[in-house]
């Protein structure tokens, strides 16, 4: 089969994901920040601490949540319930409260984007990530945040470098890897695009939602190395793994046209 009849694929930013699902791409990134914002571990300047406190502990928050108040704190925890139970208002509500009592607060500027983004606004979640990595440099889920949202408007170059930053401070963030691979192969770059998709597997565990994604990512990687047998079974498998999936609807759309494509070439 000759790649230059594949012409429905030429435009990798409508490969990767395809016509009408960026909504639910977007949706599906800010519900997974959410979740994990609260527990991603943060680089932090240690110097104050006491000495028999131990490394991994020392870890454990940055410098800006230190210096939060408990009340801000509380409110930002009660944001992130709210927005994992679709309560959206409430959620914008309680980081508004966090930012009256501290305005430099990170973790409530991050929960900013994150609403925002889910929203679609683009820009605003951008800015509001971009303010949380100002006041805490550590802040490793604005960093992935303003990944998803590069990744979302298909500016996949720009996504790899705040990616990047984040990659030492989420190292065992599902969704780290799994936006990494996305931007990656929306540049071509197949080969970094596989080796993040083997760390994505690997901690996906057993989630047939992710597993599908990224069973689908390497469907699209296998396309651009002009793999088309082994594209088709990656496909094949992002449906075995959540068969109602959105990735499922995606890999059988894929799978469907290529099998077209060799149809015609016989």
């Amino acid at each position: 089969m000759r790649a230059a009849n594949l012409s429905i694929f030429a435009d990798t930013r409508h490969f990767v994901l395809g016509t009408g699902i960026w909504r639910a791409a977007r949706i599906f990134g800010a519900a997974l920040l959410a979740l994990a914002v609260k527990s991603a571990p943060c680089q932090v300047d240690s110097v104050g601490l006491p000495a028999q406190v131990p490394t991994a502990e020392r870890m454990v928050v940055s410098k800006n949540q230190l210096r939060t108040p408990q009340k801000a704190q509380q409110a930002i925890e009660r944001a992130q319930e709210d927005f994992l139970h679709a309560r959206y208002d409430s959620a914008q509500r309680n980081v508004q409260r966090a930012l009256d009592i501290c305005p430099h607060y990170a973790l409530a500027f991050t929960f900013q984007g994150i609403i925002n983004l889910r929203s679609g606004n683009n820009a605003e979640a951008a800015s509001a990530f971009q303010r949380a990595i100002n006041e805490d440099p550590s802040a490793g889920s604005a960093y992935l945040g303003m990944g998803i949202v590069f990744n979302s408007e298909g500016r996949f170059r720009e996504a790899i470098v705040p990616l990047d930053r984040a990659a030492p401070l989420l190292a065992s963030s599902w969704l780290l890897h799994f936006e990494s691979t996305w931007a990656h192969l929306g540049i071509g770059d197949s080969a970094a695009g596989l080796r993040d998709a083997t760390s994505a597997e690997v901690l996906a565990e057993s989630d047939p939602e992710k597993l599908a994604g990224v069973a689908y990512l390497r469907g699209v990687a296998h396309f651009q190395m002009r793999d088309y047998d082994a594209a088709s079974r990656y496909f094949k498998e992002a449906v075995r793994h959540d068969p109602k999936g959105t990735f499922a609807t995606l890999a059988k759309e894929r799978a469907q046209q290529i099998g077209d494509d060799r149809t015609k070439e016989r």
